[in-house]
């Protein structure tokens, strides 16, 4: 067969579904990877609503409040502790961009490593499967999970700000350009990283 008629067949979107889907199963049953995948968007989230939370609850100081308005001149205007929560939550929706940056190379590495370490990975090249193919799938099946999770992610964040926080929280958490860097660079980001 020729590069032509193998890169059209309807063979190559099956294959490539089967590599990802097998990984997948493979990645939900390692309780470990499934722990690492999970941890860094955990540990952001919890430390991103805890400081909005404070910064709810706790007044921020006469220095503290300065420091800010010096720092950020676009906030002069508003309640210091609204000021505060809208730094803090827009400080933390920065953090949400490093998760598709860790997360999918977790279980890249754990794909090849664990691969080599079950002997599993000498007898699936003998698959029909093509190194592209398998490559490209490895990578989909790194991605995908990645993206849903720091979605996810910022899904609950975004719910729980509006619900907790200022207006300000709130206004900066769906702004747009944040929005639209959750939708558009997380999946791009996470490609980046993987490949």
């Amino acid at each position: 067969m020729t590069a032509a008629v193998l890169a059209v067949s309807p063979a190559r979107p099956t294959l490539v579904r089967a590599v990802c889907v097998r990984e997948w199963r493979e990645a939900l049953g390692n309780k470990l990877l499934v722990g690492m995948t999970l941890l860094p968007p955990v540990v952001i989230l919890v430390a991103g609503i805890a400081a909005v939370a404070a910064a709810a609850v706790n007044p921020p100081s006469d220095r503290d409040v300065q420091a800010l308005y010096a720092a950020a001149p676009a906030v002069a205007g508003l309640d210091p502790k609204e000021a505060v929560q809208g730094f803090i939550a827009t400080y933390f929706l920065i953090l949400f961009m490093l998760i598709p940056t860790v997360v999918p190379l977790t279980m890249a590495i754990y794909s090849v490593i664990g691969e080599k370490a079950s002997r599993t990975l000498e007898p699936l090249l003998a698959t029909p499967v093509g190194v592209g193919d398998l490559l490209f799938a490895k990578s989909l099946a790194s991605t995908v999970p990645s993206v849903i999770v720091t979605w996810a992610a910022y899904g609950i964040y975004l719910a729980t700000v509006i619900s907790i926080g200022s207006r300000a929280a709130a206004q900066a958490v769906t702004a747009p350009r944040w929005i639209l860097a959750i939708v558009v660079l997380v999946p791009l980001l996470t490609l980046l990283s993987v490949n």
